[in-house]
């Protein structure tokens, strides 16, 4: 079942509420120093960035909190930082999990997102570069065939003439 998001990032940032129970998504998810995560968190209204705290990082490594997660804040802190608010997660419920796995790079190189992504590529079906690209140009109606150039109207001939008709050259 969809999770319903309700905007609340706005009340977070006007009055400072930081009652547990917020549900959010999860818009990015990029790694930071000392096993930590930042994060964009959206409530489909609104935005947020956050820290994963180390103690929640196995949520990410492991690919339960990923890019298109429905996570629900059960503690947390808000902070002003450089004047923007910053929410620090310390404990959060995975209500939903995306059907595709996001590419969370770690610091060692490739996460378990990765991982995945390549196993998915080396399946016979998929489609990589441009004959994806051609595929879904296809199914759109797109295609790179040029349109053909209108001929020029009496009036624009006249009007780009190198000599015009009522005057003669040298004259």
């Amino acid at each position: 079942m969809a999770q319903v998001l309700v905007p609340i990032i706005g009340k977070m940032k006007n009055e400072n509420y930081s009652e547990p129970g917020v549900a959010l998504k999860v818009r990015e998810l990029k790694p930071a120093a000392g096993n930590k995560y930042h994060c964009t968190l959206t409530d489909s209204v609104d935005d947020v960035k956050g820290i994963v705290t180390s103690q929640l990082a196995e949520l990410v490594t492991s690919g339960q909190m990923q890019v298109g997660s429905i996570i629900q804040l059960q503690a947390y802190t808000l902070n002003k930082i450089s004047e923007e608010l910053v929410a620090f997660l310390t404990s959060v419920e995975i209500l939903q999990t995306p059907d595709i796995k996001s590419e969370i790079k770690t610091e060692e190189g490739a996460g378990a997102g990765e991982a995945r992504a390549k196993d998915a590529s080396a399946t016979p079906s998929s489609k990589t570069g441009s004959a994806a690209d051609r595929e879904m140009k296809e199914n759109r109606g797109i295609n790179n065939t040029p349109c053909p150039t209108p001929p020029p109207s009496e009036e624009g001939k006249a009007k780009f003439a190198k000599t015009p008709s009522n005057m003669t050259p040298g004259a």
